[in-house]
């Protein structure tokens, strides 16, 4: 709750006479190297992955002055509560899917893949522990998994390389010969070691530029200035 600050409200600005007033308005926060950095209240739970309901928690016990208790798996309105080795089963079944974060978006989001689903996750998870059949239902993986976790399916569009989506699509077409497969796969391999040649100098600019006080770098990204991305299985036709 370091992250969250609460202050008075200066002027109150009721919409209707019978409106309830705030008390309490709230700063929300980043960790940007050794420092914070204020941050929107959308940007702070996109940031760290959680829902506006636990924001709302943690903004009420900022507001009384109270610490956090974890409460997951101990709700009194079950029958049976779950242990908490038990919730620790679960978080550690979530995040062990592999992630892909956004780097093109305006704020950071963190995708699983496409293929996934919370259905699927949830008979993985029973699969794995299969002792829990039956007490971890999918209604309460479902609940937890959207009360903790701001992950979505998929990938961004824009995140989709164009040569790479074309030459993963000759290797796998069934109407080219092998010698054009061959030319493919060897073209992917240049590709990729040249983008990854790439991202290395980039990196090493980044650090050089921390280390430094007298050096700086200018970077442009296109891909967040015109987000237009090129699947090579579209083909747009323009017509005068």
């Amino acid at each position: 709750m370091g992250l969250i600050e609460r202050y008075d409200v200066a002027r109150h600005r009721p919409l209707t006479k019978n409106s309830k007033q705030n008390l309490s308005s709230f700063k929300y926060f980043a960790i940007k190297g050794t420092s914070r950095v204020e941050v929107c209240r959308n940007a702070y739970i996109s940031l760290h992955a959680i829902s506006s309901k636990v924001v709302q928690r943690l903004t009420k016990l900022v507001a009384t002055n109270q610490s956090p208790v974890d409460m997951r798996g101990k709700s009194q309105n079950r029958g049976n509560t779950l242990d908490a080795h038990i919730v620790i089963k679960i978080d550690d079944h979530i995040s062990s899917f592999p992630k892909k974060e956004s780097h093109y978006s305006s704020l950071p989001v963190t995708y699983l893949d496409s293929s996934l689903t919370v259905s699927k996750m949830h008979g993985l998870f029973i699969k794995k522990h299969p002792d829990l059949k039956g007490v971890i239902k999918y209604e309460y993986y479902l609940k937890h998994f959207n009360d903790n976790y701001g992950y979505r399916f998929g990938r961004p569009q824009v995140d989709v390389c164009s040569t790479c989506e074309d030459l993963n699509t000759k290797i796998k077409s069934s109407t080219l010969n092998d010698v054009a497969k061959r030319a493919a796969v060897a073209e992917l391999l240049v590709h990729k070691r040249r983008a990854k040649k790439f991202y290395s100098k980039m990196e090493n600019v980044k650090n050089i530029c921390k280390e430094r006080n007298d050096v700086m770098a200018i970077a442009f990204d296109f891909m967040q200035k015109h987000a237009s991305p090129f699947h090579s299985c579209t083909r747009n036709v323009l017509s005068p």
